[in-house]
């Protein structure tokens, strides 16, 4: 005959228990590819961006349209253009960002020549990798001198998305009708 074995309680100090570090370990692991999740998003290569300084000239009353940013070599993206914010100085002028399908050009009054399409910037694709380009179209009713010193691109790359300066120091003179 087998005897019963006997009952015995645990003792607690004998019991295995998992550690309290153990259960948050993973939080360090998951704040590293947080942070490399967020660097990756706010740190796309940087857009061609020509230097140097444009000038252009134009009556009061008619525009000019200025290249900003257009495809460098070897660059294949299509970004999606978020805002675009120009400072100008020296005078009141209107100042609007649009995208130049098929050509490129530093400086026009006529974009339609070069242009296959034109269109709002803000809220568009800009493709790098084909022939599209930036361009302001700046006009002012009054003579001035403008100075076009910084333009702020915002946009979005896949998802990649930043804010850069692009494009040269514009300058412009509006001459009296």
């Amino acid at each position: 005959m087998v005897d019963a074995l006997p009952e015995h309680t645990a003792d607690e100090s004998l019991q295995v228990q998992r550690s309290r570090w153990a259960r948050w370990a993973w939080v360090p692991a998951l704040a590293v590819l947080a942070g490399i999740g967020i660097w990756y998003a706010v740190s796309p290569a940087p857009l061609p961006s020509a230097g140097g300084t444009v000038t252009a000239t134009t009556p009061a009353g008619t525009p000019v349209y200025i290249g900003v940013l257009a495809r460098a070599a070897g660059e294949n993206r299509s970004i999606r253009v978020r805002d675009v914010t120009v400072v100008t100085e020296g005078g009141d002028a209107d100042v609007t960002a649009l995208i130049c399908r098929g050509s490129t050009f530093a400086v026009t009054a006529a974009p339609e020549a070069f242009c296959t399409d034109l269109s709002e910037a803000v809220g568009d694709t800009l493709h790098l990798g084909a022939a599209d380009s930036l361009i302001l179209s700046v006009q002012a009713d009054e003579p001035a001198t403008l100075i076009i010193e910084a333009v702020e691109l915002s946009y979005r790359h896949g998802l990649q998305w930043d804010t850069q300066r692009v494009g040269p120091t514009i300058e412009v003179s509006v001459l009296e009708r």
